[in-house]
Parts: C-alpha cells; structure tokens; sequence
C-alpha cells in the first residue's frame, strides 16, 4: 500500500502565516504600549523631584517680599526710603510686587534672554542690585556661546536654565536624581533634566494662560475668555461677571480672591494672583502644544499679568493633553 505524507496546503500555510504575523503585531503592541508606559512613570518620577526642589526655592520668596528693598540698588534705595511715607499702600505694595518678579526673573530666568537683562526699572524708576546668581547664569551661558554659537529652541533653553537653577539655588537637590534623568540633548554642553523618551523637560517660571491646571487658576475653563488670543487678561477678566453673583462680581476679583497673591497679600491691587512654576514633558508625542514663551517685541518677562500674549497659552489643543508636568493632581 502507498504510503501518503501529510502536508500543509497552501490555503492552510497562508492562514497560519496570519495568524503569526497577528499574534506579532498584538504583541509588539502590547510590547511597544508598556514601554510608553514606563517612561511615563519614569517621567513623573522625575517631575516630581523637580517640583519638590523648585517650591524650596520657590518659598523663599516669600520672605524676601518682606525686605525686598534691602535688594534695591544704592540709588534707588534711598530714593524709595524718602518717597515711601508719602505712598499709599497700594502704591508700596505694586512696588514691592514688581520688585519681586523682577527679581524671580534674574534668579529664575526661562529663556537667555532673561539672563541677559540687566535689573528693570519699574514704575518710580526703583531698581535691584544685579543678583550674583544672574551673574552666574551670564558667565556659564558666555563661555556656552564662544564655543557653540548656536542658539537653543526655546524649549530646550529653559530646561538648560531649569539645570542651572537647581544647580545654583538648591544644589543638595542633585543627589536626588539618577544619571538617566540628566543629558544633554543638543551637544552643546550644557545639561537638562530629561523626561522618559530622553527629550527635555521644560520650565515656565510664570505661565498665567497654561491650560489644565490644578495649582493655579485655569483661565482656559472660563467662559468668554480665550486665552490663546487675549492680549490684555486683566482687563478682560474685569469685563465679565460671574454668573448669578448676588452681590455682582467679577471674575477677575472671584480669582483674586481664591488665588491670594503673596506678593500682594493684602490684595490691595487687584491685578495679580498666585502664580506656580511649571515643570512640563511634552509627552508621548514630543509636542507641547502652548506657548513656551511671550510672543511679541518683549520676550523678557517681568510682570506676567502685563499686555500681551500669556505664556503658557495653547497653541495646539490636539497636542498639549499628554503633557505631563506638575500642575495636575
């Protein structure tokens, strides 16, 4: 009797075939899904200490408020010692506010342009003494230039900076953090704290218009403002009533009011409120999706409720929501 060899048909090899390369892709899927997973933990981790380190740094400030004129330059120091018993309190207090972003903006600078401003005279012509950390930054981003002219994105300029200010202001806070949260992106020389897909993490000293935060008010969610387009917040926060207020109020003062100021603590003013650093990955798809800097003629940023574009603003909606920064809970 003949014998017969069983065989696969080629029907039956081309099903097989499919169901392999199937069972590949599921778990190349499932392979390659773990893997962005991990480096969102891994991001988070990394945020999280920054965080931690820039609030110490952030605090401080607040007691520096209370002697920001020991920080005015010889010249203007005598001049506000003379002037300021004939002040208002509202008057002393958008001083002494002005001073202090002025001075966060030396010590805390988010682009190199920031570093490169010397002290800004606010209104009354009161300014600071140059910081010596300012001086610091100016000194390291120099020698930076001579030898590699090329000038950062904007991004990767304020994770540098970010560096740098933990490096100089809260250098114990190093010891926290592994040799693959640090690199250097662009080969440049000068080192940024990296989220989990090896791109850096931004810095947004103040970002008034940034978008899904649980730490400061998110004008985003309000009616009747876009914040992507408004050039003048305060004046168009004022412009709008919170709905069924009895007695009527505005906005603007429902968020001073739940946002205290602590450079206004008093809320005499009525045209600022609190503020908090952000530290932000750009995610899974490597796009922020906001304003990582003022647009117009005046990118160095002293007093963010000033006119014009708000930092922080979204500038691609389908981009910025797997950020992952410092501001959500």
């Amino acid at each position: 009797m003949k014998t017969i060899n069983p065989a696969f048909t080629l029907i039956e090899l081309m099903v097989v075939t499919v169901i392999i390369a199937l069972l590949a892709a599921l778990a190349a899927t499932a392979y390659f899904g773990a893997m962005q997973s991990a480096r969102e933990v891994k991001t988070i981790g990394t945020i999280a200490k920054l965080d931690s380190a820039i609030t110490e740094i952030y605090e401080g400030y607040e007691f520096q408020y209370e002697h920001i004129e020991d920080l005015l330059d010889s010249g203007s120091r005598n001049t506000f010692n003379t002037a300021i018993s004939t002040m208002d309190d509202a008057a002393i207090t958008r001083i002494k506010r002005l001073l202090m972003c002025d001075l966060m903006r030396m010590e805390m600078p988010s682009n190199r342009e920031e570093v490169n401003e010397s002290p800004r005279p606010i209104p009354g012509g009161y300014s600071l003494e140059l910081p010596v950390v300012q001086r610091v930054y100016h000194e390291i981003l120099s020698r930076n230039s001579a030898r590699d002219s090329t000038i950062p994105i904007p991004e990767t300029q304020s994770a540098e900076l970010l560096f740098l200010i933990i490096t100089n202001l809260y250098p114990e806070a190093l010891e926290n953090f592994t040799a693959s949260e640090i690199g250097d992106t662009d080969g440049n020389g000068l080192s940024e704290f990296i989220d989990g897909w090896g791109r850096p993490i931004a810095f947004l000293r103040f970002a008034p218009g940034f978008a899904g935060s649980d730490r400061q008010p998110d004008l985003s969610r309000i009616s009747g403002i876009n914040v992507s387009t408004s050039l003048n917040i305060i004046a168009d926060l004022q412009n709008i009533t919170v709905p069924s207020s009895d007695p009527p109020i505005t906005v603007l003062d429902k968020i001073i009011n739940q946002w205290q100021d602590p450079f206004d603590p008093e809320m005499i003013n009525r045209e600022s409120w609190f503020l908090y650093p952000v530290i932000v990955s750009a995610g899974r798809d490597g796009n922020f999706g906001f304003e990582i800097k003022r647009n117009g003629e005046d990118s160095v940023l002293y007093d963010p409720f000033s006119e014009g574009a708000l930092v922080g603003a979204p500038n691609d909606t389908s981009y910025r929501h797997d950020n992952i920064h410092n501001h959500a809970n």
